[in-house]
């Protein structure tokens, strides 16, 4: 709210195609002395609903910025394994050497198994938060 006066012309009249002030004047409002307690109660209610809202508001956007977050580490995680596993297939494929081979064949078996039981709780637990 400014306290902007109303738009006139240089003789005080309106201008033509202006809008009427819509905005609450300072000296429009009520003063503390002319407001009753049961109005005062109901300020205070709306401030609480206002802080309230305001709130889930703020909780909503953090909880939906850690998703995004969270979304964009396992996508880089995903790529991450998909890069090792095309790496250890080379190796186990067309490694030089048997023991390169055998570090290949190494690799995509521990890529292949489920994640420990440990590691799954600790990631559920972080999605349930």
């Amino acid at each position: 709210m400014t306290d902007r006066p109303h738009p006139t012309s240089p003789a005080g009249r309106p201008r033509e195609g202006a809008a009427p002030p819509t905005e609450t004047r300072v000296t429009d409002r009520r003063t503390a002395s002319t407001i009753t307690d049961t109005e005062l109660d109901q300020l205070r209610a709306r401030l609480a609903q206002a802080e309230t809202t305001a709130r889930w508001y703020a909780e909503a956007d953090s909880a939906d910025a850690a998703a995004g977050s969270y979304a964009h580490r396992a996508e880089a995680a995903e790529v991450a394994l998909a890069r090792v596993r095309e790496i250890a297939s080379e190796l186990f494929m067309a490694g030089r050497t048997q023991t390169e081979r055998e570090i290949g064949r190494r690799l995509n078996a521990a890529l292949d198994q489920p994640a420990p039981a440990t590691a799954t709780r600790a990631t559920h637990r972080q999605e349930q938060q």
